[in-house]
């Protein structure tokens, strides 16, 4: 009975142990099949999808590029075939009138001119319409590499009478400023390459701005380039504005050649303009080395230099902070010099007599008596000055100031104007009578120095 018990008993797990094995095996395979979907389902998903083909660029529309990202419309315009570029400035042509289209031709031809610049002129220069016309060359003006500067420049001269007619801007102007940035001697040679050029080039505006900026800015790059091309044009020597600014340019790059080449010219005509640009830089960099510059000048040139400095470059006031470039200042300093290298320059340095006169007022005897002589009407009406000086004056420096007022007075009002502005003033009676007595001495003073020199000059003529 035992036996039979632990027979059973083997039995049953025997067959536990089979149905185990069994079971495992199943296991085993469904694990193994599992695995074998994830690896089919990974192949498939590393699989590169299939590439669809662009369409080509003549079937795409002007409007589909343009609404592409930046990067894709940049490299669309960088890819395409010229015919494809042909086609969508054409069809940039037929889009109505309006914002869409300034826009849209403002974005195609600001990337073209970048990368075809050639392409660019090509397009623009056939483009009919003349307002679309004026905004694609302003794009190409606006975007232009260093590399295009010349192609824009030569298309916007040919185009110019065709653009004024609907535009204000100056094409031309802007590319070539743009240009003189990058290569100022590359501007002044399309200059001289292109006489038709000259006609435009002596317009006042152009005449007043281009020029003497590249005249500075070349010297400053390349000062023996410029002064050729200056003589060339017959400019050194002759043109005040154009030797100040050479001189400007030149001593940027070259200090001390400059203010010696100025020291070597500075008695002849036309050289003044450079005078004044030394005297004004040395003045800012050094009033030590300007003094003894304007002592190294003819007296006569002195006084003329101190002038010119800053009549193209209004001094500043102490109100900006600034403590040197200041008629004050500038005042003060030219007084430091021997009388006769300022005499006759010291009111330049002032922009109101008012200024001028409490500048005066506070100098010591000796300057002060000596700059009286320089008082001068810097505003609209010498009576207004006069009861300036009547009013703020100490009475010892009232007579001098008057006098010199009236004598320093360019152009003289007649009688008649002079009475009546002194009806409409607020000067008292004794006051106007006073500034009558002392006009009539100057007016004297004048007319027998007129009659001297014109006997002197027909003895000289004897």
């Amino acid at each position: 009975m035992r036996n039979r018990a632990r027979w059973v008993a083997v039995l049953a797990l025997a067959g536990v142990t089979v149905l185990a094995f069994f079971a495992g095996r199943q296991f085993e395979a469904s694990a193994q099949a599992a695995k074998a979907r994830a690896r089919s389902t990974s192949a498939v998903a590393q699989l590169p999808a299939p590439e669809i083909e662009p369409p080509a660029y003549r079937q795409l529309a002007v409007t589909e590029i343009l609404a592409l990202p930046f990067w894709k419309f940049y490299e669309a315009l960088r890819s395409a075939p010229e015919g494809a570029r042909e086609k969508w400035a054409s069809e940039l042509a037929a889009m109505p009138d309006g914002p869409r289209r300034t826009a849209a031709v403002s974005g195609f031809y600001k990337l073209l001119v970048q990368f075809d610049p050639t392409a660019a002129v090509k397009a623009i220069r056939a483009i009919e319409d003349v307002k679309m016309q004026c905004v694609a060359l302003g794009a190409a003006v606006d975007a232009a590499p260093g590399s295009a500067m010349p192609k824009i420049a030569e298309l916007s001269l040919s185009l110019e009478n065709a653009t004024e007619t609907v535009s204000s801007r100056d094409y031309l102007l802007d590319v070539l400023f743009a240009w003189m940035e990058i290569d100022a001697g590359a501007v002044g040679r399309f200059i001289s390459q292109h006489p038709e050029t000259e006609d435009y080039l002596h317009r006042l505006p152009i005449r007043q701005v281009l020029i003497p900026v590249l005249t500075r800015t070349w010297a400053e790059a390349d000062p023996a380039e410029a002064r050729r091309w200056l003589k060339g044009r017959g400019s050194e020597g002759e043109d005040a504005l154009l030797s100040e600014e050479f001189i400007d340019g030149w001593y940027v790059s070259d200090r001390a050649a400059a203010v010696a080449y100025v020291l070597a010219h500075s008695g002849e005509s036309g050289f003044l303009g450079g005078v004044g640009a030394i005297v004004r830089n040395l003045y800012s960099d050094s009033r030590e080395e300007a003094a003894k510059f304007v002592q190294s000048l003819p007296e006569d040139v002195g006084a003329d230099a101190l002038r010119e400095a800053f009549r193209r470059h209004p001094l500043g006031s102490e109100e900006a902070g600034d403590t040197v470039r200041t008629s004050r200042a500038f005042a003060s300093w030219m007084t430091t010099l021997p009388p006769a290298y300022w005499q006759g320059a010291l009111g330049s340095a002032f922009f109101s007599s008012t200024e001028m006169l409490q500048w005066i007022e506070e100098q010591p005897l000796a300057i002060r008596e000596k700059a009286s002589e320089e008082f001068r009407s810097l505003g609209d009406s010498t009576v207004s000055d006069a009861a300036a000086v009547f009013q703020s004056a100490s009475p010892d420096l009232q007579e001098r100031l008057l006098t010199a007022m009236l004598r320093n007075e360019r152009h003289a009002p007649s009688a008649t104007e002079f009475q009546k502005s002194l009806d409409a003033s607020s000067l008292s009676p004794s006051q106007q009578q006073r500034l009558l007595r002392i006009l009539q001495l100057v007016s004297a003073e004048k007319n027998a120095a007129s009659s001297a020199k014109t006997a002197k000059d027909f003895a000289d003529d004897q």
